[in-house]
């Protein structure tokens, strides 16, 4: 059970930035900390060396003057100042031994001069000793004379051992409310930095549950990184709320489209079942369940291809294609349909136009662009295939002579299976279209359509050169 509750806590995000902010915040403050104290510490040391080290150059010239017994004098006349912060001094010989010794009488002298002698004597080097515990500390600084024997001076630094103690313990007990605070305020702004999150989970899972895709995130206006992932999210939202809605309009006009010939397939299977001895009957019947059944497949093969071409999952073969032959060769298929209504199919696309795209795609949407001109082309009209060249883009595109499109049916003629009320004359699917514009989003391009009724129509397909 513990150990599940602190799986749970260590997923929780907000906790683990809290932690990671904590942990900043309190190792800046010991870096902080430990600079100030060691530079604190390195300033008060270095003072207090100063000191004595003016003092021991005072002795040692007193020292030389006359010796033990000079020194002693001068040390009368100044153990009388309270203000003297040296309450140590000591001459000792080579081996270590005490020549002179003057110290407060209230120390046990007994007691001093072991623990001295205990730290070895490095001229020009300083040394620590504490007296009675740690109620009085001595900085020791020694300097070697000029008969061998070895001056030391000791400074009381208590007061300034005590200024770091305090200050250490200071610091230590005022880690914990820091720490705490540094949690807290991290957990705060944790909080408020994933509120934008938050909100995307709560929505999600509402989603799920509910099915309800109309439900957006608010946004603040603002341009960070979350509130740009906010954006985008609503944006996805959108974009699979036009995704559903097309599938499901789909599926109905596919579902309505599909009922006429099933019903015809399954009439024609009724009627041959009922001349069972009529052989050419049977055959009429099954050619006529092979046309409806290719054309069925037709249809549920566009639809995939338009699916797959917009979810960007169509597999394209990309390389360098050559406008013109490929244009040469899709008009040459064009004009066999095109010669029973006199239809002049003109192929005016310039020589070193290429394109990188994928050879079969482009023919296919090409094809489609000419099969539906060449549909609603009157008879003796003319169709034209141009291309031309603008900056890094390639716009191909197939103009006719024919009736032209209405403009209530501009705007809908690229969605799937619509047929406008002119088109439901012709043969057709009503997928033509879509695949066009399909393969053209494929390819990173975009297609087009200008058309003004009783004047023809111009469709165009722009794709990127590289």
């Amino acid at each position: 059970m513990y150990s599940r509750t602190l799986n749970n806590l260590k997923k929780k995000l907000n906790l683990r930035l809290s932690f990671i902010f904590s942990v900043l915040f309190v190792a800046s403050f010991l870096l902080l900390f430990a600079i100030t104290y060691i530079m604190l510490s390195s300033s008060l040391h270095r003072e207090d060396r100063d000191t004595v080290t003016l003092k021991l150059l005072e002795l040692w010239s007193q020292y030389q003057l006359g010796g033990i017994l000079t020194l002693r004098l001068e040390l009368m006349g100044t153990r009388s100042r309270a203000d003297d912060d040296i309450v140590l001094i000591r001459v000792a010989d080579q081996q270590g031994g005490t020549l002179f010794l003057s110290a407060p009488e209230y120390w046990d002298h007994n007691r001093i001069e072991p623990l001295i002698r205990a730290h070895p004597i490095h001229p020009g080097r300083s040394s620590t000793i504490m007296l009675d515990g740690r109620r009085y500390v001595l900085e020791l600084s020694s300097v070697l004379l000029s008969d061998g024997n070895i001056l030391q001076a000791g400074m009381n630094v208590t007061s300034r051992e005590y200024l770091l103690s305090r200050i250490r313990i200071t610091f230590a007990f005022g880690m914990i409310p820091l720490v705490l605070i540094s949690f807290v305020t991290g957990s705060l702004l944790a909080a408020r930095s994933l509120r934008p999150i938050t909100r995307l989970s709560d929505t999600a899972r509402n989603i799920i549950e509910t099915g309800n895709i109309h439900e957006r995130l608010p946004t603040h206006g603002g341009r960070d990184e979350l509130d740009e992932l906010v954006v985008l999210f609503n944006r996805m939202l959108e974009k699979i709320e036009v995704l559903v809605r097309g599938m499901r309009e789909a599926l109905d006009t596919v579902a309505h489209d599909l009922r006429t010939p099933m019903t015809r397939l399954r009439g024609t299977a009724e009627i041959a079942l009922q001349e069972p001895d009529n052989p050419d009957g049977l055959r009429e019947a099954l050619t006529q369940s092979l046309e409806e059944s290719e054309q069925i497949l037709t249809m549920l093969t566009t639809l995939m291809d338009i699916s797959e071409a917009e979810s960007g999952a169509m597999k394209l073969s990309l390389e360098e294609t050559q406008l013109l032959p490929l244009a040469r060769d899709c008009v040459e298929l064009s004009q066999y349909i095109a010669d029973g209504k006199e239809i002049q199919i003109s192929n005016r696309l310039p020589e070193g136009l290429s394109v990188t795209a994928d050879n079969s795609r482009l023919t296919q949407a090409l094809l489609n662009l000419l099969d539906n001109a060449v549909k609603y082309t009157a008879e003796g009209g003319s169709i034209e295939v141009t291309a031309r060249e603008d900056g890094d883009s390639v716009t191909l595109t197939v103009s006719d002579s024919g009736s032209g499109i209405d403009a209530d049916d501009l705007d809908h003629i690229w969605n799937r299976l619509y047929r406008g009320e002119a088109q439901h004359s012709e043969p057709g699917l009503g997928l033509g279209l879509s695949l066009v514009r399909a393969i053209a989003l494929a390819h990173g391009g975009t297609a087009d359509v200008q058309s003004r009724p009783g004047r023809g129509s111009a469709f165009s397909i722009t794709l990127p050169k590289e």
